[in-house]
């Protein structure tokens, strides 16, 4: 996933294909502040976070029975 700072626009990309994985983006009081099912694949997967305030954002990823966990700053 890149940029770990960004003005919102994120891409994330995927060494495999997976459907249907879950992203919940929180902010730091743990309220989901944006949410999705994606479709990911061997290339770049773009999603927009500029309509949210700058900040310091956790992102989940939940895809076949697995969590990962990333940190983005908007600016």
């Amino acid at each position: 996933m890149f940029p770990t700072v960004s003005d919102g626009n994120i891409n994330i990309t995927s060494k495999e294909s997976i459907e249907k994985t879950e992203l919940n983006v929180y902010d730091l009081s743990v309220k989901i502040v944006y949410s999705d099912i994606l479709n990911l694949s061997f290339k770049n997967t773009s999603i927009d976070l500029s309509g949210l305030q700058p900040g310091l954002y956790i992102l989940k990823f939940f895809m076949d029975n697995m969590k990962y966990t990333h940190k983005i700053v908007i600016r």
